[in-house]
């Protein structure tokens, strides 16, 4: 019983389960450029990481999912410069 653990009484107790962030319907959380409920991805690749370019990705990318049926109601970023910015 020690080898599988089980002397330990935090290991018979049921483990909690995993809580995930994941949003039910399309679009209600873009993740940069994933749509999480889907899995659905816009890919470019780009020169630079400026606020120009990345509110532009943004653009492009938001008009593609539209195209795919999908409406962006939320964006995560990583909080970047460019993504603080009021165009974005």
């Amino acid at each position: 019983m020690n080898a599988l653990g089980l002397g330990r009484l935090r290991n018979l107790e049921p483990k909690k389960p995993v809580q995930r962030y994941q949003w039910e319907r399309p679009g209600d959380m873009i993740h940069v450029a994933v749509d999480d409920a889907t899995c659905l991805a816009y890919v470019e690749v780009l020169a630079d990481e400026q606020k120009a370019t990345t509110t532009g990705f943004l653009a492009r990318a938001v008009g593609w999912f539209s195209e795919q049926g999908i409406t962006c109601r939320r964006v995560l970023s990583d909080n970047g410069t460019a993504c603080r910015s009021g165009d974005w």
